[in-house]
């Protein structure tokens, strides 16, 4: 298919993986999985069954679990696909079957998961609404059921409330550490899923205190969408002044930068680049969070 430029389809994919399993060939499993999600395309329901049933596979063939990355992998494929009941499933198998405890990745991508989710009856609602917690009927009766009850949330409040649950129990966690994206993310949940104003202030005034975490741009972002969704430009124009003065301290810390070799100051444009992307603060994004504010004020 390579050789005449040809796009193997989702159950193509999903049956190369089936045979790979069949064939306990795990690790080129993984391979085609990773192909298909770097490549060409976003994995479906179908396939993350089959990358659980691999990672079951593993622990019996090799005597350990899948590592963490693996299961912060698929989190972040189910966020992105919009996939909660997935999402959920997959932490759960964590939590009760693996020797690892969750990371700030693995929160920062299930808030993600809460935050695209559309619960039953809401107007963004698309992807699957199914309990897939059946897949794996071992976790039904646990004792995760307290943190993650076995039905997915049908309503924004249960939504949240799950959120708000896992948060309470990583900030418990001997070790844990709680990042900006992470918080950024569970901002976003509280946002997305139209949260009381007084609720993301807390999230981004208290929170980001407590945990000692900086606010980036995609921060920033996020309150000015709290802001547009309850009409407040006077918090607003307090996020946007927060936003510029992050601004003007990257714009210092780069001035600061002088008196280096040609080639360092290459280096340096290429890691002021590279911090960009990351942070959030290309040209594009400072025009994109520019529009938002405006679109703030002429509500």
């Amino acid at each position: 298919m390579k050789r005449h430029a040809l796009v193997p389809t989702q159950p193509i994919f999903a049956n190369l993986i089936s045979q790979c399993l069949k064939a306990h060939q795990i690790d080129r499993a993984w391979d085609t999985f990773d192909a298909m999600r770097l490549s060409y395309h976003q994995p479906d329901e179908v396939t993350f069954t089959l990358m659980l049933h691999a990672c079951a596979k593993m622990q019996d063939a090799h005597g350990f679990d899948p590592d963490l990355v693996t299961y912060n992998t698929l989190l972040g494929a189910c966020a992105r696909k919009t996939d909660l009941p997935r999402a959920r499933t997959i932490l759960r198998h964590l939590l009760e079957h693996s020797t690892f405890q969750p990371d700030a990745y693995t929160l920062t991508n299930m808030f993600w998961a809460y935050a695209n989710y559309a619960p039953l009856g809401s107007p963004r609602r698309h992807g699957s609404t199914k309990d897939t917690s059946e897949d794996t009927a071992a976790l039904t009766n646990s004792s995760l059921d307290a943190l993650l009850p076995t039905n997915v949330p049908t309503r924004r409040a249960t939504v949240v409330a799950e959120a708000r649950g896992l948060f309470a129990y990583f900030e418990q966690m001997e070790k844990s550490m709680v990042t900006t994206s992470l918080l950024t993310a569970y901002l976003n949940t509280h946002v997305m899923q139209r949260q009381p104003a007084k609720d993301c202030l807390f999230i981004y005034n208290d929170l980001f205190a407590k945990h000692n975490c900086t606010a980036l741009p995609t921060t920033y972002a996020v309150m000015l969408r709290s802001c547009y969704n309850h009409q407040d430009a006077e918090t607003a124009w307090r996020i946007w002044d927060d936003y510029q003065q992050f601004l003007e301290k990257r714009a210092i810390d780069n001035a600061q930068q002088h008196n280096v070799s040609e080639s360092e100051a290459k280096q340096q444009a290429v890691q002021r680049q590279r911090q960009q992307v990351i942070e959030g603060w290309t040209v594009e994004h400072q025009r994109k969070i520019v529009l938002q504010m405006a679109s703030v004020l002429a509500r």
